[in-house]
């Protein structure tokens, strides 16, 4: 898991790199919820950019993070993107927005 690796999670460029640890984490999938200051956080999983790609709807603003950025083309060039789940999830975002 690349939390783990200060390569992987592009912390080792930071002046000070994050190194997690097991009791730090909390595992997020689809369906899961947070609440947080009396807010629910939905979750939804927008893989493509990288696998674990997540993004979060509060009340009704959605977080897409780099699994979307409206009028740019997603970043597919790491070694844990794949382009076509990329475009699953651009269009499965832009189908949550539309309901939302």
């Amino acid at each position: 898991m690349g939390l783990y690796d200060i390569k992987r999670n592009l912390s080792e460029f930071n002046e000070c790199p994050l190194i997690y640890h097991f009791e730090n984490i909390t595992v997020l999938a689809e369906q899961s919820k947070l609440f947080i200051l009396n807010k629910t956080v939905r979750i939804y999983e927008t893989p493509g950019h990288d696998v674990s790609c997540l993004s979060f709807v509060i009340d009704h603003y959605f977080f897409t993070g780099d699994s979307y950025i409206p009028g740019m083309k997603t970043f597919t060039k790491w070694s844990l993107s794949e382009k076509q789940k990329a475009l699953l999830s651009e269009k499965r975002i832009l189908e949550i927005v539309n309901v939302e």
